[in-house]
């Protein structure tokens, strides 16, 4: 089928939901598939081995590579057209979007439906990236000396092979040792002849912000305008949250079916990846998230809100750093005996509130029972005077009163209106534990 009769075929199927946003970016679908369809028609033809560039510049560490020699050598070696196969010359697409707006769907669909004859990879750019060094690494193990450009030149033809087409899901640059691969890299690539797609959640402008040596990444940048037409699916609806649990995040009691769902919609969401440790920044200190995985972290009510040692700036920093958080184990709290434990929940729910993170709620009871009545005043086994009587119910009521506005907002956090809000997180510096 053409990418938009499978598209319309979805719908009908109960897959998908009809989305302008999705239909706008579907007409550079198209127009890939027909330039795809027209080049093959003419008779392409064949692909050089030789990929070497016109001139060298030689290899050193990114921190000692001066600008003007970068400039130098991206005149000579440059994305310029003429230095390309002629395949480079159809144009690419690269979609951006917020979270679940459908736009690996929407490769998939062009993935899946163009022409048998097109040689044709999909995948992850993370995963991609480390095949990248791991290539590297076996090229060195073997024990070829070569030049850093001649390198990644059979690192080009050792990558992509015979592949035409090639999609990437979720690009993402933040590490400088990518950063400085992928100029040269990907203008091997276009040498050879490969059309390209890409997905990513920011526009290629801000790729890398703020990154080290940001200047010697930017000609990467004017790389992928050249050979990709640049789209923003401008849409905030959050598709795989509502396809995972049916828009259903408050599951409860936590039995075996309502676990199970739990699970399978995390593994949804993380799109299958292995969850590993974040460590967040705050204030100069680790805020330390033990399961996460593609802007997705899973929290354990007890580590979060019942354990000492989380605050307000913990919460704000897990609340920037995540467009989805799953908590589980929740369970009823005594607003007065158990303030702290309330007020921590109360905090949480709060700044995930502010920042429009979806959450995945998994708890022994529903919203409405989790603020239990309060036990009897007393004070070392014995009752309390009537002033600390006066005292404690004032402060009884202030709790109540704010575990009913934390309630009020996590009832809130389930409708359509708040899944559709887009998340207000920002980038920052994230690295795994090893």
């Amino acid at each position: 089928m053409r990418p938009t009769e499978s598209y319309n075929h979805f719908i009908n199927m109960g897959i998908l939901r009809r989305d302008h946003h999705q239909e706008l970016a579907l007409r550079h679908i198209e127009r890939l598939y027909d330039d795809l369809s027209a080049y093959y028609k003419a008779g392409p033809p064949p692909r050089n081995q030789a990929i070497m560039p016109p001139k060298r510049l030689g290899f050193s560490p990114p921190t000692v590579y001066q600008a003007k020699a970068a400039a130098d050598y991206e005149r000579s070696y440059g994305g310029a057209a003429a230095n390309a196969h002629p395949l480079s010359s159809v144009k690419g697409l690269y979609l951006y979007g917020g979270v679940g707006c459908g736009k690996t769907h929407l490769m998939d669909i062009l993935f899946n439906e163009v022409s048998f004859t097109v040689k044709k990879q999909r995948v992850h750019f993370h995963q991609f990236m480390l095949d990248v060094h791991k290539t590297i690494h076996d090229i060195r193990q073997v024990g070829k000396s070569l030049e850093h450009d001649d390198l990644l030149d059979e690192v080009c033809v050792r990558m992509i092979g015979s592949a035409e087409l090639l999609c990437f899901d979720e690009m993402l640059v933040n590490d400088i040792a990518n950063a400085m691969l992928l100029r040269r890299l990907f203008t091997a690539f276009y040498r050879y002849g490969l059309v390209t797609v890409f997905t990513s959640n920011r526009h290629p402008d801000l790729l890398y912000k703020d990154g080290l040596n940001r200047e010697l990444f930017t000609p990467f940048i004017q790389l992928l305008k050249e050979h990709n037409v640049i789209h923003h699916i401008n849409s905030s609806t959050d598709y795989r949250l509502n396809g995972a649990l049916g828009a259903d995040t408050y599951l409860f009691p936590q039995d075996a079916e309502n676990q199970s769902r739990f699970e399978q919609a995390f593994t949804t969401l993380t799109k299958m990846e292995l969850a590993t440790t974040k460590i967040l920044r705050v204030f100069g200190r680790d805020v330390i998230v033990e399961r996460a995985a593609n802007g997705v972290a899973r929290l354990d009510f007890g580590e979060t809100c019942v354990s000492e040692g989380m605050s307000v700036a913990d919460y704000g920093v897990i609340a920037k750093s995540f467009h989805t958080v799953f908590l589980e184990n929740i369970r009823a709290m005594d607003p007065v005996h158990e303030g702290n434990t309330s007020r921590r929940f109360i905090s949480l729910i709060d700044e995930l509130y502010q920042h429009n993170v979806k959450v995945v709620f998994l708890a022994d009871c529903a919203p409405q029972d989790l603020q239990k009545a309060a036990g009897p005043l007393v004070e070392g086994g014995g009752i309390l005077s009537p002033a600390d009587v006066a005292q404690m119910g004032m402060l009884e009521n202030e709790e109540m009163f704010q575990m009913q506005r934390c309630i009020s907002r996590i009832t809130e956090m389930r409708t359509e209106r708040y899944l559709e809000l887009p998340h207000k997180g920002v980038e920052l510096s994230i690295s795994d534990r090893f």
